[in-house]
């Protein structure tokens, strides 16, 4: 039998849009999608199986992402043994404007999260230049690293793959060519996603969009983290 979900994630709106729309003279097209998904186009995932992302509950793959150095980062072997949460935000990447508003707006939370003894980490498929780029010019005072490869995206279930004819505006029209972003040629992105995961590598909560003008607010985020490390007393039986 599948448990309810907590208040919190019930609360959460599929209206938040970060209307970031900068540089562009007509809204980005649309990306392939890899799965179907709900009306409304946002899930927070319950513990029954997802038709993408990862269902709550289930232990959190282990995955290795490049620092900004190149360096190897690995969630068990650096990120866990800290004995921190993590906070995992997904983006697209550094080409995306409404990428750059939620990380920067992340900025004002990235001192809460650290008080929740949390650790908040933002990855992409950006090369890690690209990747530091991003971080430099958003001044960003948290963890940001690089998976080229998509396998973090592949093993969380967030693979998005921007289909030929979209790749081909975003570089004759808009000028970025995400190949020279990301150093492939696999024309695969992340679906947007806040992922927490405790110190003992549980997924406590997964929120994805295949929209990817819509991310979860401040305030939301910071509403799921106290929910999950709070969870609600539950009634005495009688």
């Amino acid at each position: 039998m599948t448990r309810p979900l907590a208040p919190v994630l019930l609360a959460i709106t599929l209206t938040s849009l970060l209307s970031a729309t900068e540089g562009f003279a007509e809204p980005m097209p649309a990306d392939e999608s890899a799965a179907s998904i709900a009306p409304g186009g946002c899930v927070v995932l319950p513990e029954e199986a997802p038709v993408v992302g990862l269902r709550i509950g289930s232990p959190a793959p282990d995955f290795s992402v490049l620092s900004l150095a190149g360096d190897d980062i690995t969630l068990k072997g650096d990120l866990l043994p800290t004995g921190e949460w993590l906070v995992l935000v997904t983006y697209r990447g550094g080409w995306c404007p409404f990428c750059n508003t939620q990380l920067h707006a992340l900025i004002d939370i990235h001192e809460e999260v650290l008080s929740r003894n949390a650790r908040l980490v933002a990855v992409s498929v950006d090369l890690p230049d690209k990747a530091s780029t991003t971080q430099q010019e958003q001044s960003l005072p948290f963890l940001v690293v690089s998976d080229p490869s998509a396998q973090l995206f592949r093993d969380y279930n967030l693979v998005n793959v921007i289909p030929d004819e979209t790749y081909l505006k975003y570089r004759d029209e808009y000028k970025f060519d995400i190949e020279e972003w990301s150093g492939q040629d696999h024309h695969i992105v992340t679906h947007p996603a806040v992922i927490i995961i405790d110190p003992a590598g549980i997924i406590r909560f997964f929120h994805v969009n295949e929209d990817y003008k819509v991310r979860l607010t401040n305030e939301e985020v910071l509403a799921a983290f106290q929910s999950v490390q709070q969870p609600p007393e539950k009634s005495p039986v009688m």
